[in-house]
């Protein structure tokens, strides 16, 4: 098993740009799957990599409304970690109201209407992983999502009661996005320790040097 210290030297020798490429075309693919389910076109911004100590992760998303409504899925298989889907509870709402064909602004609550965002949570979490698999060569499969409506920071336990015990510091991945109309928006983030990160960087370096050994 590598330690944090020996990952995240790791991450320095493989070079983090190989890392933001891959995030990158894995989040763009995971965002293509709502903008398919809405029946949208989306935005994505640019995929933002970012290192912190694991105690500042339930400050990292603000909320000054208060109530967020989060859709989180564990990764399993050959890492882990763990994916955050993060609304407003006003785009939550609109966004069950595009999949499910109602009116706009119809919903109201998700009493009963959770199933549709853990559905959403579902397709979001096989584009990225799929994405990256094919990258690695690696089996990174979802877990079941669980869909939550609490304070910003009680959405960021999610992830953080996920992490593996002594490590102090995590990686986040970043990406906002957005219909045109911006009637559609959210943040999605991946939490990983340096240690998932490292070993999807290592596991597409060797299918790369594989491949090219066989052409």
């Amino acid at each position: 098993m590598v330690d944090q210290v020996e990952a995240e030297q790791g991450l320095v020798r493989y070079g983090k740009g190989l890392l933001q490429d891959m995030l990158g075309k894995a989040a763009g693919e995971a965002i293509q799957g709502i903008a398919e389910l809405v029946g949208e076109d989306i935005e994505v911004g640019s995929v933002k990599l970012r290192q912190i100590p694991a105690i500042e992760l339930r400050k990292f998303i603000k909320a000054p409304s208060g109530i967020l409504i989060g859709v989180g899925l564990n990764i399993q298989g050959d890492a882990t970690g763990n994916i955050l889907l993060v609304y407003n509870p006003e785009v939550a709402f609109g966004l069950v109201d595009k999949i499910t064909g109602r009116p706009s602004n119809e919903t109201s609550t998700l009493d009963g209407m959770g199933d549709v965002l853990g559905e959403m949570g579902n397709i979001v979490g096989s584009f990225f992983l799929n994405s990256l698999s094919n990258d690695t060569g690696m089996r990174l499969i979802p877990s079941p999502p669980v869909v939550m409506v609490h304070k910003a920071e009680k959405i960021m336990d999610f992830a953080l009661q996920q992490l593996p015990a002594g490590v102090s510091s995590i990686f986040i991945t970043q990406s906002q996005f957005r219909t045109s109309n911006r009637k559609v928006n959210g943040d999605f983030l991946v939490v990983s320790t340096a240690q998932f990160l490292e070993a999807i960087v290592r596991r597409h370096r060797s299918l790369s040097q594989v491949c090219d050994g066989s052409s």
